[in-house]
């Protein structure tokens, strides 16, 4: 899935999106999740992969594209991980 959000903007994702991959497109964000002290700050190319359950919180400092990419385990063997992606209708 990839959205856009002006600057400002803020994007919530509520449960458990651990293993999610958010990436920046264009312009920036600052990232945060619960039980990381850490602020993730992401420019143009850079990603961070979701650690922890709960809120998510993704605040556009700049108009930004973020995409949403989740990684599943493969079920057929050690071939390790294999993105999908969630594309809105409409």
């Amino acid at each position: 899935m990839e959205i856009f959000l002006r600057q400002g903007e803020i994007f919530n994702l509520e449960g458990d999106a651990r293993a999610l991959t958010i990436r920046c497109l264009g312009g920036s964000l600052w990232i945060t999740q619960p039980g990381d002290s850490r602020d993730h700050l992401l420019d143009p190319g850079q990603t961070m992969t979701v650690g922890c359950r709960g809120r998510i919180v993704v605040v556009a400092t700049s108009e930004a594209r973020v995409q949403f990419q989740k990684v599943q385990a493969s079920r057929a063997g050690r071939r390790g991980f294999r993105p999908w992606y969630a594309v809105p209708e409409g």
